[in-house]
């Protein structure tokens, strides 16, 4: 079993969407001991595919701008 000890973590996010998975990640990259937490059985929140009574559709992010090499958003993609 995990030991979830608090004292072991600098930092805990609850949730593993698209928010939780950054906050983790950038965290974790400037040195932080980070736990992840989801409830669900697969990481990423809404950006996976649901299926129920034989239909499926997929969920999340459909757009992602402000990605052009010299915008502000993209040098934090490349930083994390």
């Amino acid at each position: 079993m995990l030991d979830t000890n608090q004292s072991h973590w600098d930092a805990i996010v609850i949730g593993s969407g698209m928010g939780g998975m950054s906050a983790a990640a950038a965290l974790s990259k400037v040195g932080h001991k980070v736990l992840l937490l989801e409830q669900y059985s697969t990481l990423g929140g809404l950006t996976h595919s649901f299926s129920r009574d034989g239909f499926s559709w997929d969920v999340g992010i459909h757009y992602l701008g402000c990605v052009a090499p010299d915008d502000r958003e993209r040098g934090m993609i490349n930083w994390l």
